[in-house]
């Protein structure tokens, strides 16, 4: 049930662009990791960042709630330590044509 409902909320609160009395919530930041309350919250933060983005969740809850976030993901690389895909990262980062990449291939 706790799972379904924290489910269903973060899908509604993110159709309604995180639309909420986030100000009512803000004393359960202060209750223990154990409390229901407080587990519902961070439960539904973070499925609302992953049905968006974790800059929008930081643009968007009060400065407060920013203790409840998830860290920011990186992304991992396979080839993080190979120069040439350090290359081709570099190109898709200049957003280069698929032609100059294919050269690199």
């Amino acid at each position: 049930c706790f799972d379904r409902f924290s489910s269903w909320f973060s899908f509604h609160l993110n159709s309604i662009d995180w639309k909420w009395d986030w100000d009512s919530w803000s004393d359960v930041i202060e209750y223990p990791e154990t409390s229901h309350q407080k587990r519902f919250l961070c439960e539904v933060i973070e499925q609302c960042i992953r049905l968006s983005y974790h800059d929008k969740a930081v643009r968007t809850l009060p400065e407060k709630f920013h203790l409840l976030l998830p860290p920011r993901p990186t992304p991992t690389y396979a080839h993080a330590n190979s120069e040439d895909a350090s290359q081709i990262l570099k190109k898709v980062e200049k957003r280069v044509g698929g032609d100059e990449i294919k050269e690199l291939l």
